[in-house]
């Protein structure tokens, strides 16, 4: 599908937003959706201040062979790793389309590692931008920068190829690949940042380190970095030689994945679990948060967007589209907000399951999963997993082609290990016990000062192929066995007509259920390419799954035989198949998504190239 058939497609008021947030390097080889207009105001104000902000100084790079120059326009530097460590605030770099090879520009000026490291901050309105040149960057033709590691850069910090140490830098619109371990670390104090319409490809690593094409080590507070447009894909067991992706590697990595600080580096009172809540946040470090992951296109890797371990949000994951992961949407923090996604064969899981030490339990009930959102999702041929969440809500999800859309169960804990804890199951959480219940007794203190928190979680207006059941567990116990109870909210068990019917490209058919009293349920994204239908055959001339236009080889081409979704493109002449059943946006809505179309969408006017 070429990029002119695609735009031919989109009507005026998204063109905008189509614009300013898909057009990632890739695009015409990937699908890209258009995220919901509430995703994108609620990053809009973030972005604001750092992006397309006009520079104060313009340092021009070009790939090797060549003098390093002066940073004009007419003699560019080549020394990529110095120019970077050295830029200050208002700086931008303005990359020429072209493939530089780190592994030269090491060798070529005398560095000891291929990797790059940012050396300064940016300020609000005064950011490092970091970018192909805007006034060649022309990704439908090929011209974009790409920055190639050839699976080299070992001895960098912790095996990473691009370590982003400061605040208030941009990222967008250049191609990083073949990358050993890590693409980029996002450093402990590195917030404030943004990662805008990158491509991001060939990560080697078996997945047991914390790895990933994006690393977010940041903590401490809030974070506030938003990773926006981007394709990440091919994660794992890489054969270097062919880059074909072997398997997905272990379960500590992903194409986007956090190592918060939080529980590393958090103490323990000296009483452990009976020690009182105020006892526990005095060692207790700031929690990591406001993190935004939005419109992005993620695929082959372990985690799609996965967080490691457990601690407080809130993190946002957003109008994401996910498919050929283990695990599309992973998170054990509190105050996540999951809304709008699209995940194919893939599954959304809060919380984990099980707790070895006092410190790791007391971190799994403040955090793990709770008073989450989970809203607006579609998931096909996956399910939605809750090991914890208290005082979640999950609604308006679309679930089909899951014979179990919906699990629950609960964590096993350090204080209930030696079997005299019954545990509880199903929605019923510890916030439902009282000093009435013979199992009270050994209850933590720091749960005891605050019965108001741990309360259930709630489901209502989701959309299932299949009733949602509790999952049971290895233990009975008749005060807390509730094993086969449905969930006692409102539900939509959908038949197979109604089901076939959300994936065909015509009016009212925008891959949502809506029915006769405007009932809504599954992701308000824009499709841009049609959704596989439920045996796996897509309508208008699309792609089947599994066969789709996933991903574009480290030569910029169509990735090759033998790799994941190496299948090509469908030719222009198949059609767009865009979603055609959208609400007409009305006055308000039509001005909030030129308006975000503004702030985002505007190009950084460095001068021009002769």
């Amino acid at each position: 599908m070429s990029m002119t058939t695609r735009l031919s497609c989109l009507t005026s008021a998204s063109l905008l937003i189509t614009l300013s947030l898909l057009m990632a390097p890739g695009l015409a080889l990937g699908q890209r959706y258009e995220p919901a207009a509430e995703d994108l105001a609620l990053v809009a104000p973030i972005l604001a201040d750092r992006v397309d902000q006009d520079p104060e100084r313009v340092v021009y790079v070009a790939t090797l062979p060549g003098p390093d120059g002066d940073g004009s326009a007419a003699s560019p530097r080549r020394d990529l790793i110095t120019v970077v460590a050295t830029a200050t605030a208002g700086t931008a770099i303005h990359l020429a389309p072209g493939v530089y090879d780190m592994s030269v520009i090491r060798d070529e000026f005398g560095h000891s590692d291929s990797a790059i490291f940012t050396g300064e901050d940016g300020e609000s309105r005064r950011p490092i931008v970091l970018r192909t040149d805007p006034e060649l960057y022309d990704p439908g033709a090929g011209a974009v920068a790409t920055l190639d590691f050839n699976y080299e850069n070992d001895p960098s910090w912790r095996k990473s190829a691009f370590i982003a140490r400061n605040k208030f830098w941009v990222f967008e619109r250049f191609e990083m690949r073949r990358v050993e371990s890590r693409g980029f670390w996002v450093d402990v104090n590195a917030h404030d940042n943004t990662f805008r319409e990158l491509h991001l490809h060939h990560a080697n690593t078996d997945g047991r380190n914390n790895e990933g094409l994006i690393l977010m080590a940041a903590s401490r507070g809030g974070i506030d970095n938003v990773v926006i447009g981007c394709h990440l894909h091919d994660v794992g067991n890489i054969d270097t030689a062919t880059d074909v992706l072997i398997d997905r590697g272990f379960v500590n990595g992903g194409c986007f994945y956090s190592e918060t600080r939080f529980t590393y580096d958090s103490g323990e009172p000296a009483g452990g679990n009976d020690a009182s809540r105020a006892e526990w946040e005095a060692v207790v470090n700031p929690p990591d948060g406001d993190v935004y992951l939005i419109g992005n296109e993620v695929h082959d890797c372990h985690y799609g967007l996965g967080l490691k371990t457990t601690s407080r949000g809130p993190y946002y994951f957003l109008s994401n589209h996910i498919y050929d992961t283990d695990v599309g949407i992973f998170s054990p923090f509190s105050g996540n907000t999951v809304r709008n996604n699209v995940l194919r064969g893939t599954v959304i899981t809060l919380g984990r399951s099980s707790s070895d030490s006092p410190r790791a339990t007391f971190f799994k009930m403040t955090g793990n999963g709770s008073f989450s959102e989970v809203s607006y999702n579609t998931i096909i041929d996956g399910n939605l997993s809750v090991r914890a969440g208290w005082g979640t809500t999950a609604h308006h999800n679309l679930i089909v082609d899951s014979s179990h859309p919906f699990a629950v169960s609960r964590n096993q804990f350090y204080w209930w290990d030696d079997g005299a804890w019954p545990g509880i199951r199903g929605e019923f959480l510890i916030g439902d016990l009282d000093a009435s219940n013979p199992f009270y007794d050994l209850v933590p203190g720091y749960m005891k000062e605050t019965p108001g928190e741990f309360v259930r979680m709630r489901l209502t207006d989701n959309c299932y192929t299949a009733e949602p059941v509790i999952a049971a567990t290895d233990f009975v116990q008749p005060m807390a066995d509730i094993t086969g109870m449905t969930f006692d909210e409102d539900y939509v068990v959908l038949t197979a007509a109604e089901r076939a019917a959300l994936f065909v490209d015509e009016a009212g058919g925008d891959y949502r259920r809506v029915s006769d009293d405007g009932f809504i349920c599954g992701s308000r994204i824009g499709a841009s390419t049609p959704l596989p239908m439920p045996d796996g055959g897509m309508p208008d001339g699309g792609m089947p799954d599994g066969g789709g236009p996933d991903a574009s080889g480290p030569d910029g081409g169509v990735t090759p035989p033998g790799v994941d979704g190496g299948a090509g493109a469908p030719p222009a002449s198949e059609g767009c198949g865009c979603a055609t059943g959208q609400a007409p946006l009305s006055g308000s809505n039509a001005l909030l998504l030129m308006l975000i179309g503004a702030v985002l969408g505007r190009r950084g006017r460095g001068r021009r190239r002769p």
